[in-house]
């Protein structure tokens, strides 16, 4: 498989939330990113010397999680190539309001898949269940 392009999510967003994905695997070229910052408008603030400035929540963050925002209802993975016999062990930590276990991610987006014929995208949505 090639350019393995997926994004996962929650299948419970009233109750559950993403707060952080990644491997264990520690297969090279393989990212998982944190979703994008929500759209919050900007506040200003009068400094000392009396200027205004504006402060977005990006500012906030960037500030204070330099990785990036470490929650959310999804998370996106990128991989470049895996082989068939390479397994891709991930860990979630998801937080459930309610304090029961998860029991499903929904896996969605695309990879390519090559062989002697050439290449052929495969599309894939599906909910996957989450062994505890």
């Amino acid at each position: 498989m090639e350019n393995i392009d997926m994004r996962i999510d929650v299948t419970n967003p009233s109750n559950e939330m993403l707060n952080g994905v990644n491997q264990i695997s520690h297969i090279k070229g393989c990212n998982f990113t944190a979703p994008d910052l929500p759209n919050i408008p900007s506040f200003s603030i009068i400094g000392q010397d009396r200027q205004n400035y504006f402060i977005s929540m990006k500012d906030i963050y960037d500030l204070h999680l330099p990785d990036g925002m470490p929650f959310g209802f999804y998370w996106k993975f990128y991989c470049p190539r895996l082989t068939k016999d390479t397994d891709l062990d991930i860990f979630m930590a998801i937080y459930p309001k309610d304090n029961t276990n998860p029991r499903s991610i929904r896996l969605s987006g695309s990879y390519e898949v090559v062989s002697e014929h050439g290449t052929r995208l495969v599309r894939l949505d599906k909910v996957v269940p989450i062994y505890h």
